[in-house]
């Protein structure tokens, strides 16, 4: 039997207020609690506070190492099904984009169990206008069965600079399959952010990535990141190429991309369409995990409706 070790290319956080809300479509969730004593306000700009430069310097990726083929058959296990690509959102265009960085593409924030955690993420075409898309465990971390606290997203971070502010959560959401068996199938985040120290919804300022399911794996993709081994997590990093069905991986459904991004990626959008001009594309995959002794590629969820298109559909309205 294959032995290897999976690493998840985290950031995780602790004790989050609330009850864990459930769906009859396998959506778990928990809202951001206000504090008796403090005022909405006074909390949000508590949280935003907290992340001083020290911690930010501060937070690392947390690695979870899955060492034998079993484990990994056991809590992967759906069937390969091939379906016709399917547009869930469009991309939203930015009017006036001028940057030479992905704004749809930041940089998160959050503790867990006391200790700073970092993961990646993007903002995607919604509704509320308020919905950042990450990996599952950079919400809810399954070896310790706690969600993430004190989470923020930093939309085109880079070298400690926040040009688009600082946007901390309202609600945290994934799906039961992650938070009960961590199956990497399923791990995919959705977060809805409250608005900047301005005021301002991410998706006015950043813009937003549509969204395609089930969409043809082997396409040229663009994948973003804040990983630590590269500049130190501290400007944004991307790999391009076309993805593989990593067949190797039993149970796994979701895709391979050669890339040596590693921990502090978790979460980044991989982009199929994508234009560096408008900074549109329709996001297909986030970045998930790593095998040991495979270095220089990442695998990630492919995106279909049982998993981020049934979060998508239940939070993008909210």
């Amino acid at each position: 039997m294959l032995t290897f070790s999976v690493l998840l290319i985290l950031g995780l956080s602790a004790f989050a207020n609330g009850a864990t809300i459930r769906d009859a479509s396998g959506n778990v969730a928990i809202d951001m609690i206000v504090p008796r004593g403090q005022t909405r306000d006074e909390y949000l700009k508590s949280i935003v506070d907290y992340w001083t430069p020290e911690r930010r310097a501060s937070a690392i990726q947390l690695d979870t190492i899955v060492r034998d083929e079993k484990d990994f058959i056991d809590s992967n296990n759906e069937p390969r099904v091939e379906r016709a690509a399917t547009v869930l959102a469009p991309s939203a265009l930015l009017p006036g984009m001028v940057s030479t960085k992905p704004k749809i593409a930041g940089k998160v924030y959050f503790t867990v169990s006391g200790q700073n955690y970092i993961c990646s993420g993007s903002v995607v075409n919604a509704e509320n206008r308020d919905v950042v898309l990450t990996a599952g465990h950079c919400v809810f971390d399954y070896e310790r069965q706690v969600w993430a606290s004190l989470w923020v997203f930093v939309p085109e971070y880079s070298l400690g600079s926040r040009p688009l502010g600082t946007f901390a959560f309202r609600k945290l959401a994934t799906k039961s399959e992650w938070m009960n068996s961590r199956d990497f199938n399923n791990d995919v985040g959705l977060v809805l952010v409250n608005p900047n120290e301005k005021g301002q919804h991410v998706q006015d300022v950043a813009g937003g990535l549509g969204i395609t399911l089930d969409s043809q794996k082997n396409l040229r993709t663009t994948s973003f990141g804040y990983p630590k081994n590269m500049n130190s997590g501290e400007t944004v990093s991307n790999c391009v190429g076309a993805p593989l069905s990593p067949t190797f991986l039993a149970g796994f459904t979701g895709v391979q991309l050669s890339c040596a991004m590693t921990g502090g990626s978790s979460g980044g959008p991989w982009i199929q369409q994508y234009d560096v001009n408008s900074q549109t594309g329709q996001q297909v995959s986030v970045n998930s995990f790593i095998v040991s002794n495979r270095p220089n590629n990442m695998f990630g969820p492919h995106f279909t409706e049982s998993n981020i298109g049934s979060l998508y559909r239940a939070h993008q309205d909210q």
